[in-house]
């Protein structure tokens, strides 16, 4: 399917109208208005089909749609600013959607990227929606106010700063601020009830820190090699790991079979997001401690322990990544908790959840699938019942039981969200090019050569 959402939308209420007020006196004007924000959606957010891949020679054209994107995060980061990033905010809203929808970053054959790309995508514009619309700008929890700091030293020298150091320091909080996604030290982050998982790795000593960073990055490399190469080659339920696409859930396989094979699938999904995101996590915070200069202490880890959580609340709000917990509470979280309180907080925040997942297939030519919604609804559900369970029982949720529930809400019930991706082709892109796979290039063709060398003895 080339069906696009957003703009099937629009054309389908531009020819309703149209055909509504095909009698008025107005119906040019009218007709001539509608088109026109047809248009508008549509150059903004073209078909599938039409989206222009980024080479050489666009890619400047391409980078600066998102340009103005930096001058908000600037502006975000000082105070009294907020008249003037409103007044911008339309105008580089505008810039970052077609920056996300209108090009492709890669062949419409990497499925896996491009759904990436749709879903960062998303992230950008939801940020850039914050820093337009927050009314006092970010501030750091050791500031009075956005750029102003507590400590009267550090506040007079950069008061007497000259021009060129206020330009580094506004380029630097700019980069910060946009990629410091997670809010850890912000107002909006560690200020705001940002839970992070429990540090395994040593604080203190920087060599052994980068050396353990090290051996993170390798393991991640080849669990997440593995398991990409288990989805891809698996001979139980075809297509899943092709372009094509295919169900976890193989018609073919006898009840059980086909539960075992799909749950065995689904947790190999998690794993190659959980060590695919970890590796390029862990490679950045490598490259910020040992270039940059960071401590060890800014990079806290990603995720928990995903296996070991005892209940949906802990699982989601500290063993799974927050890298989105700002995306999700802006796009929906905070407009309903107006309404509903923190049960529209909650309610919001799945609800954006699931539409950023669902929407980001419109990468592949795909209308959002409601079954992604369904399963992102189902973990505030989850969190109600948790919520529920211990104000009627004074206890909270955990131990084996815990466990158990995780198990059927996550892992079972996130079945129809694999299998969407699945049957999208999604799961079928290459993450890592055979060239680079340990598994495929070298592990899996050394094994066949041994066996057959036993056969022929």
């Amino acid at each position: 399917m080339d069906s696009q959402p957003f703009f099937a939308i629009s054309e389908f209420a531009y020819n309703n109208v149209s055909n509504y007020l095909s009698n008025s006196t107005r119906t040019w004007t009218v007709h001539h208005h509608v088109y026109s924000y047809v248009k508008v959606i549509e150059f903004l957010i073209p078909r599938p089909h039409r989206r222009v891949q980024v080479t050489k020679d666009n890619a400047l054209e391409w980078l600066l749609l998102a340009s103005p994107l930096l001058p908000l995060a600037y502006l975000v980061r000082r105070q009294h600013t907020c008249l003037i990033r409103r007044a911008m905010l339309p105008f580089v809203t505008a810039l970052m959607t077609r920056f996300v929808f209108a090009y492709r970053l890669f062949p419409r054959t990497e499925t896996t990227w491009n759904y990436i790309q749709i879903v960062c995508g998303l992230c950008l514009i939801a940020r850039c929606i914050e820093f337009g619309w927050v009314p006092n700008g970010r501030r750091k929890l050791s500031e009075l106010a956005p750029g102003v700091p507590k400590d009267p030293e550090f506040a007079e020298i950069v008061e007497n700063e000259s021009l060129s150091r206020a330009f580094y320091r506004g380029a630097t909080d700019s980069i910060e601020i946009l990629f410091n996604i997670r809010g850890i030290g912000y107002d909006f982050g560690t200020g705001s009830g940002l839970t992070l998982p429990e540090v395994r790795k040593a604080k203190d000593n920087r060599i052994i820190w980068i050396r353990q960073t090290i051996c993170d990055i390798v393991n991640n490399f080849i669990w997440m090699d593995l398991m990409h190469t288990i989805v891809k080659l698996q001979p139980w339920v075809p297509g899943v790991g092709t372009l094509t696409g295919g169900s976890l859930w193989s018609q073919r396989l006898p009840p059980l079979h086909r539960s075992i094979i799909a749950t065995l699938l689904h947790a190999a999904v998690g794993e190659i997001m959980t060590n695919g995101l970890s590796l390029i996590y862990d490679s950045c915070a490598l490259f910020s401690v040992i270039v940059l200069g960071h401590e060890p202490t800014q990079w806290p880890p990603l995720f928990g322990d995903t296996w070991g959580s005892t209940s949906v609340s802990s699982y989601l709000t500290t063993d799974w990544h927050q890298m989105l917990r700002q995306t999700f509470i802006t796009c929906c979280g905070f407009p309903l908790q107006t309404i509903l309180g923190q049960l529209g907080l909650l309610l919001g925040t799945c609800l954006a959840s699931g539409l950023v997942h669902s929407c980001a297939l419109y990468s592949n030519g795909l209308p959002g699938d409601k079954e992604i919604l369904y399963f992102f609804l189902l973990q505030a559900l989850a969190i109600i019942a948790e919520a529920s369970f211990r104000k009627v029982t004074g206890r909270t949720v955990g131990g084996f039981w815990g466990s158990i529930w995780v198990f059927i809400i996550i892992t079972i019930g996130g079945q129809q969200c694999s299998d969407v991706w699945a049957r999208s082709g999604i799961l079928g892109g290459q993450i890592l090019p055979d060239q680079l796979s340990i598994i495929r290039k070298h592990l899996i063709p050394k094994t066949m050569q041994f066996l057959e060398a036993i056969e022929v003895l």
